[in-house]
């Protein structure tokens, strides 16, 4: 990896954004529509996860596959071992999972 495709890169530009209006012009100009959509798709089935919903609701609910929910629970889960559950970490965990390639 080279000091231009370093993660930090992107996680600081992301932590630099002011407001909502910023915050979609940031992602729109970045992002496919596709990929604005993978990304909420992977929030929902965290939070999801978070309350307590199974497999077959998330996936009917979401129209993820098995396998992405399986992957978001992973990170959600090795998270929740790790550190204190909180808002700020749930959203670490959220943007780690989102940043994940399939």
């Amino acid at each position: 990896m080279n000091a231009y495709s370093n993660p930090e890169i992107f996680y600081q530009a992301v932590l630099n954004i002011k407001d909502g209006g910023e915050c979609r012009q940031f992602f729109e100009e970045l992002f496919t529509d596709k990929e604005i959509e993978m990304f909420a798709q992977r929030i929902a089935i965290a939070k999801l996860l978070d309350a307590g919903r199974n497999y077959a609701d998330i996936t009917q609910t979401t129209g993820a596959s098995a396998a992405t929910v399986s992957r978001v629970k992973r990170a959600v889960n090795s998270k929740k071992k790790s550190e204190q559950n909180s808002t700020k970490d749930f959203n670490s965990t959220v943007l780690k999972v989102i940043t994940e390639k399939e």
